[in-house]
């Protein structure tokens, strides 16, 4: 293994500045026609993971179990190689990889896994790589500007003790969200009934509201005017 590169001394005599090919391999994924794939299992054939795949299972298709190398194992670490979501990450799904994206896989004990999955999803390395990336025609990451990325290391026990708590953080507000979602549907369907009558509120005495609607055109209600 060849040694790791270190960048710059010591940061504050604990962070340490690495480059991140000293630290990670980087896997390109294959090119297959479509033509050569086929819409249901069977022997012999695995899944092929287009990028579509890695943020849902709609569709998918499966190649003849022929690119041992370019193989993904559940949770292994994907980028976006080309196109408008290029430089996304994603945890991958089992599979052979297509050509738009490139595995990321860890050779040296110096950072740790999840570390290494929250700093591809922060914005230093989202600054990092605009500056190494060409910005004309399709827009392209390539795995070889990654490799050139910069990565501050604090001590492995620290690495995994800050991942830990950023990903208790991303289950927290992934929770919030899908509640937020929840409680936007129950509100849609809260209007939808007091909105025509189908569920009926309480006046200030307790007893509900049981007068007949009416309906009004709205031009009977005031004056429209439109825009000059």
């Amino acid at each position: 293994m060849v040694p790791n590169r270190l960048i710059d001394s010591q940061i504050n005599n604990v962070f340490k500045k690495y480059i991140l090919g000293d630290l990670c391999n980087f896997t390109q994924g294959v090119q297959i026609a479509s033509k050569d794939t086929i819409k249901e299992l069977k022997e012999g054939y695995v899944r092929y993971i287009y990028i579509r795949d890695l943020f849902t299972d709609k569709f998918p298709v499966y190649v003849k179990d022929e690119h041992p190398h370019k193989l993904l194992s559940s949770g292994d670490i994907v980028m976006v190689n080309t196109g408008n979501t290029s430089g996304s990450v994603y945890k991958a799904k089992e599979g052979v990889l297509c050509n738009n994206a490139f595995k990321i896989t860890i050779k040296s004990e110096k950072i740790d896994k999840e570390f290494l999955w929250v700093y591809l999803n922060s914005n230093a390395r989202e600054r990092m790589l605009k500056r190494l990336s060409n910005p004309a025609g399709q827009p392209h990451v390539g795995h070889k500007n990654v490799a050139r990325l910069e990565v501050l290391l604090p001590p492995l026990l620290e690495q995994q003790k800050i991942a830990k708590i950023l990903s208790t953080w991303d289950k927290a507000i992934s929770t919030t969200e899908r509640l937020i979602e929840n409680s936007t549907q129950q509100k849609k369907a809260l209007m939808q009934q007091l909105l025509t009558g189908k569920k009926r509120l309480l006046d200030e005495s307790g007893k509900r509201f049981e007068s007949e609607w009416e309906e009004r055109a709205v031009s009977s209600l005031g004056k429209i005017y439109s825009g000059g």
